[in-house]
């Protein structure tokens, strides 16, 4: 990718480096980086209006980076660690200067897989080249950290990674045109929590952005709650679906222009896995032509979400914020083979790093839930498509958690378009004491199986409507609350989980 500086670099800072990607690096999230003009720890640089500094309210109807406090204080939690603060988050969204084009920036900026100290970055965009801007919020407003940097995209698409930021601190930022004054929205993010700290975490999750309900105006209400991040579960898009059948590139720009998905990835990163419609309807290896549809599905998907490789660039991986939470992100879609629902390695890498983490709360992204529901009125409908459908790996891992006494595990699933939350098993099974999040949809048709499960002691919340799902998880006490919000922003249902 070329790039060149609009000015000569101070001496770089520790906190604000950015390395523009090639979109083969990318993909790959290579080792390379690039210095910027930064603002010193202290705060010695202020805010430059003309290069996009500044501190107030969000425009009405523009950037909307969301009006209510990150939620959570201090807490306690596992391995000794001490307990901090929520970092500062300014009282005021960051109003960058300049005008929002929503024609050459249509498609908004996205953030995913944030670690303690770096963030991936995506922007598409018509512009021939542009430059970045990135504040850091402070408890009184926001300072500059970067400006100036610009870069060619390639394929109009830009994608980086910022590093060496600051753990648990939150951030926002904004592309610009040559001309210095049209841009694209800005976005806010936030950082993970250092290792060996923790402290309550506020994220969101959903499933199935489909056309039945766009533009998913339940996602529209993430903005407010500033969330640490967000669980994209699968099924973002339905790229199988005409028009545009396979054509992977064009469905994730549409659903990245509409509202819903717009708004959700202005107010925080996401954290991402995929279900079948990224490719293809219920799609296996035997089906024809399927190793093109794959080869393309994969980088439309992660050249649109951006998030990082697991071993072997497989889709597979951890992150941990601190020692609050760790997310496994599965992937149960594309290793299904030789009978099995994930691969052996997936498998070995899921139990070792179960039996490893120190985290309070394990969080494994699932696409297709786990829970059993063969003993309800649903009984095996569907279930060769789930856990279900795969005994012998699904006693594998339910074995591994209960023989090693592993806690904290909370299964958050998508796909079967319509919202629960239930125990995996009835009682006596391997599953009875974990709990299945089934989150969503957002915007999928709403599945009429839902009416045949009646709420029970196994399964306290069953919701027939468009959703995504709050969670908010205390380490001090081990207990995380679950909460479906609706279209009109009003809470559909909640849950305590007690989970350690």
């Amino acid at each position: 990718m070329e790039f060149h500086r609009t000015h000569k670099p101070e001496a770089p800072s520790p906190h604000g480096r950015i390395r523009y990607l090639s979109r083969r690096e990318f993909l790959a999230v290579a080792s390379v980086a690039l210095a910027t003009s930064c603002a010193d720890e202290t705060g010695s640089q202020g805010a430059d209006p003309s290069s996009g500094g500044g501190s107030g309210g969000g425009e009405a109807g523009g950037d909307g980076l969301g009006a209510s406090g990150a939620g959570g204080g201090a807490g306690g939690g596992a391995g000794g660690a001490p307990p901090v603060g929520l970092g500062p988050e300014p009282p005021d969204p960051w109003e960058a200067p300049g005008e929002q084009d929503s024609d050459s920036f249509a498609w908004g900026v996205q953030t995913g897989d944030a670690t303690s100290s770096s963030v991936l970055v995506s922007m598409r965009t018509k512009e021939a080249s542009v430059t970045l801007t990135l504040m850091r919020g402070v408890s009184d407003g926001w300072q500059q950290v970067s400006a100036g940097m610009a870069a060619t995209p390639e394929d109009g698409v830009v994608h980086l990674e910022l590093e060496d930021l600051l753990p648990d601190t939150t951030y926002a930022l904004a592309f610009y045109g040559m001309d210095g004054q049209r841009r694209s929205r800005a976005v806010r993010f936030r950082t993970a929590l250092e290792p060996g700290t923790r402290r309550r975490v506020r994220f969101g999750a959903t499933s199935c952005l489909g056309s039945a309900n766009d533009p998913w105006p339940n996602l529209s209400h993430t903005l407010a709650e500033r969330l640490d991040f967000f669980l994209l579960l699968g099924d973002t898009i339905y790229g199988d679906n005409a028009p545009d059948a396979f054509d992977y590139p064009t469905k994730f720009q549409t659903a990245l222009s509409l509202s819903g998905l717009n708004d959700l990835t202005a107010g925080t990163s996401v954290v991402a896995t995929w279900d079948d419609h990224e490719i293809d309807n219920d799609w296996s290896w035997s089906d024809p032509g399927i190793q093109q549809h794959y080869d393309d599905a994969l980088v439309a998907f992660r050249q649109a979400i951006p998030q990082r490789k697991g071993a072997e660039d497989r889709l597979w991986r951890k992150l941990r914020w601190g020692t609050a939470v760790e997310l496994f992100v599965l992937d149960c879609r594309s290793e299904r083979l030789g009978g099995n629902y994930i691969s052996p390695e997936q498998m070995t890498w899921l139990k070792q790093g179960l039996s490893d983490s120190q985290a309070t709360f394990k969080v494994i992204l699932n696409s297709v839930p786990i829970l059993d529901f063969s003993t309800t009125m649903l009984g095996n409908l569907g279930g060769s498509n789930r856990w279900q459908g795969f005994p012998a790996q699904r006693e594998e891992i339910l074995s591994h958690l209960r023989n090693n006494s592993i806690g904290g595990v909370l299964w958050v699933s998508g796909d079967i378009h319509f919202g629960a939350v239930g125990r995996l098993d009835k009682p006596g099974g391997l599953g009875d004491d974990l709990w299945d999040v089934i989150c969503g949809p957002a915007g999928s048709p709403l599945n009429p199986g839902g009416y045949l499960l009646g709420e029970n002691d196994r399964m306290p919340i069953v919701r027939m409507a468009y959703n995504w799902v709050l969670f908010e998880g205390d380490p001090e006490t081990g207990s995380m609350l679950v909460r479906f919000i609706g279209d009109d922003g009003s809470a559909l249902a909640e849950i305590t989980l007690q989970l350690t």
